[in-house]
């Protein structure tokens, strides 16, 4: 039996099942989702100390739900890990695009018109009621909805214009399974990849590709763009610091492709500031990175 309580998210009322660290919440703006209860306790100091966090949680929740995926259990230490995800937008046309996308989905037919119910601020990442009715709003003066028939309705169509976004949108989403590694290709580090990086890649449902164990007849350089062009996500190991692994994960970031980070612990001193910043998945042993790169996959590349 559950109970209804705030959701630490977006203050809808949730109702929360279970018990301990095993809590299921379903919320009506956010959607389904997991949560442990040493979260629920220390979470909401953290999120009003940065208020910025929750629009971007409660959407990120809303559009894997909507994905019909199941994201990873929101633990008090993996927020930041979270925010790292490809789904999460970074600017206010990305925010944009999530709702031509949203109302691209549920059209069934040309020019039809989506009722919206601007309560549920999840769908556009929005933090407040009226943040959606702006992009709403903005969308239309875009050229890319058609505003509503009558002052009493927040129905909404997608013009010509909308449509032609959408699919460039679902275009640019690449549909892949792969995941490019960027890394120090010692003997050493080729057996930390062959016995853990591509085991948790290859555990989460994706295939690992390192360069040097590609056959092909082409230069070097044109094949590991392509590469990164065409995978869903990179892991780029900083051990060693070798510029090649600077290059690749800055050409995949500015493709707007996730880059999970890593570094041996020795090794992270040396860390660039150009890079130094970013949520680096700090390891000590091949076990170590193992786990590590699973919860990481499973929390932001979904």
């Amino acid at each position: 039996m559950g109970f209804e309580r705030d959701c630490i998210f977006c203050s809808h009322k949730v109702q929360q099942h279970g018990a301990g660290n095993h809590l299921i919440c379903v919320c009506p703006n956010c959607g389904k989702y997991r949560i442990t209860g040493e979260a629920i306790e220390d979470l909401p100091y953290e999120l009003n100390r940065r208020p910025f966090v929750k629009p971007l949680v409660s959407g990120y929740l809303r559009e894997v739900n909507d994905s019909g995926l199941q994201g990873e259990i929101i633990r008090s230490d993996n927020i930041d890990s979270i925010l790292t995800s490809a789904k999460i937008p970074k600017s206010v046309p990305e925010k944009l695009d999530k709702l031509i996308l949203y109302i691209f989905i549920k059209t069934s037919y040309i020019y039809e018109y989506i009722e919206i119910d601007t309560k549920f601020t999840a769908i556009g990442y929005a933090a407040t009621e009226r943040e959606l009715q702006n992009m709403f709003q903005a969308l239309c003066d875009y050229g890319y909805l058609n505003p509503p028939t009558t002052l009493d309705t927040r129905e909404y169509a997608l013009t010509l214009k909308g449509f032609e976004r959408a699919k460039q949108l679902s275009t640019e989403n690449v549909v892949s399974n792969k995941c490019f590694v960027a890394m120090w290709f010692s003997e050493e580090m080729i057996e930390v990849y062959d016995k853990y990086i591509s085991e948790a890649v290859s555990e989460c449902g994706y295939d690992p590709l390192i360069i040097s164990q590609k056959e092909h007849n082409d230069k070097i350089c044109d094949q590991i763009v392509s590469e990164i062009r065409t995978s869903k996500f990179v892991i780029a190991d900083f051990t060693a610091h070798r510029g090649g692994v600077y290059f690749e994960a800055g050409f995949a970031y500015g493709l707007s492709k996730p880059v999970i980070w890593t570094c041996r612990q020795d090794h992270l001193k040396d860390a660039h500031f150009d890079v130094n910043h970013y949520n680096f998945i700090v390891w000590e042993s091949g076990e170590d990175l193992y786990q590590k790169l699973i919860n990481r996959i499973r929390a932001t590349i979904i």
